[in-house]
């Protein structure tokens, strides 16, 4: 895997591959990195995902569980 420049990763994530880290990107702590990261970009969750999408996911899954 190659981290681009200031890529920061968080406690317990993992990356799984030859991946490529764009500069600046951030990696959310036990997230799980299965696809290249592009320059500037927030992940979280397992598989990785922007982290304004893993949010909504959540929230999501919050509205079914309460039906």
């Amino acid at each position: 895997t190659e981290l681009g420049d200031f890529v920061a990763l968080g406690g317990q994530s993992g990356l799984a591959g030859h991946l490529k880290i764009g500069s600046g990107a951030r990696i959310a702590a036990q997230s799980g990195v299965m696809r290249d990261v592009p320059a500037g970009q927030e992940q979280m969750g397992t598989p990785s995902v922007p982290i304004k999408q893993f949010m909504r996911q959540v929230a999501k899954l919050g509205q079914l569980v309460k039906k």
